[in-house]
């Protein structure tokens, strides 16, 4: 496993366009109350912070990355999910990726707003990047997060095709020095 400094950045991905005033997060599906929040009503949401390594199945480990953001509890208290939805599909435009509901709930699973001190910067997920626990699929940490869809059942994710695509055609990109933001879909 080498040891990174810092996270990588790799060339190509399309990279939304980050406008405060615009920007919302949505939580709908199998919900009493579907939520459409801005950005700076998920600010208010309560603070939480995460210290983790980041490691991809690239064969590379950034160690000790600080994560600061909401948990997604909260969110899925406010908008009442039903007692039958068991499954999170988290949308990041065609990539997704799909959590239980009580791996959602995890106290190591954090929709990140900022790292190490610092707003992610766009090409680390800004404005919002899932972040799961170590051990989990480096993949499912994604970046740019614009939807929580709940669900009774298990829906399809594209983010590990895509994800294991792009690590078998292309290689690591080098890290940039001094960068900070969330990892996400690597």
């Amino acid at each position: 496993m080498r040891m990174l400094d810092a996270l990588p950045v790799f060339e190509g991905q399309n990279r939304p366009t980050f406008d405060p005033a615009a920007w919302r997060l949505v939580v709908d599906g199998a919900v009493g109350r579907r939520l459409t929040l801005t950005y700076r009503e998920l600010l208010r949401f309560p603070r939480a912070g995460l210290e983790s390594d980041f490691k991809c199945h690239e064969g590379w480990v950034v160690p000790n990355i600080k994560w600061e953001g909401v948990r997604i509890a909260p969110l899925l208290a406010r908008a009442q999910v039903s007692p039958a939805a068991r499954f999170i599909t988290v949308h990041a435009g065609d990539y997704t990726i799909v959590l239980s509901v009580a791996e959602g709930r995890h106290p190591g699973v954090l929709l990140a707003t900022h790292m190490n001190g610092r707003p992610l910067p766009p090409e680390h997920g800004a404005p919002l990047r899932l972040v799961v626990p170590a051990g989990w699929d480096c993949f499912s940490s994604v970046k740019w997060v614009q939807r929580l869809e709940l669900t009774e059942r298990r829906a399809g994710a594209t983010g590990p095709t895509i994800a294991l695509t792009r690590i078998g055609r292309r290689g690591l990109a080098t890290p940039q020095a001094g960068e900070g933001g969330p990892t996400g879909s690597t």
